[in-house]
C-alpha cells in the first residue's frame, strides 16, 4: 500500500530559506492552520495587503500587535523617496532600531503568529518599493 508512515518525516531535506537566513520549514509546523496566508488573495495594492494581514493576524497579544503597529510607522523624518539622499545617522539610527525590535519580536512569536509576522514584513518592504514606483511614474 502507499500509505506512508510517520517516521519517515525524519529525513533530512534541503533545507528551505528566506531572505533573512531562517529555515522556514522549521518556522512553521506542517499542519499549522497557515492556509489564510497561503490562499492568494488579490489585493489592490500592497497597502491592501499589509492592511489584511494586519487586521487578520492572531498576535500572541496586544502589545505585540501595538508593536508591529509602531514597526509599520514611517521613521521621522521620514526617507525622502524622492531622491535617492542617503539617510541621515539618525534615520539609520531609526531605520536599525526597528529592524533589531523585529527580529526580537519572531523570535518571541509563537509558532502561530510567526510566518504572519514574516509576511507583514515582506509585505511592508513591498509598500516601500510600490510607494518609490507610484513617486517616479508620477513626474
Amino acid at each position: 500500500s502507499a500509505k506512508h508512515d510517520n517516521n519517515s518525516k525524519d529525513i533530512r531535506k534541503l533545507q528551505i530559506v528566506d531572505e533573512e537566513g531562517n529555515n522556514v520549514e522549521e518556522d512553521i509546523p506542517q499542519d499549522e492552520p497557515t492556509a489564510l496566508i497561503e490562499e492568494q488573495q488579490c489585493f489592490e495594492t500592497p497597502n491592501h495587503e499589509l492592511a489584511f494581514l494586519v487586521k487578520n493576524c492572531p498576535f500572541d497579544t496586544l502589545e505585540q500587535q501595538s508593536d508591529v503597529n509602531f514597526l509599520l510607522q514611517p521613521i521621522n523624518p521620514p526617507i525622502d523617496l524622492k531622491t535617492r539622499k542617503a539617510p541621515t545617522p539618525e534615520q539609520l539610527e531609526q531605520l536599525n532600531a526597528k529592524r533589531e525590535k523585529k527580529a526580537e519580536l519572531l523570535k518571541s512569536a509563537s509558532l502561530g503568529v510567526r510566518p504572519w509576522l514574516k509576511k507583514i514584513w515582506k509585505v511592508e518592504k513591498q509598500v516601500g518599493k510600490w510607494e518609490r514606483r507610484q513617486l517616479m511614474t508620477r513626474k
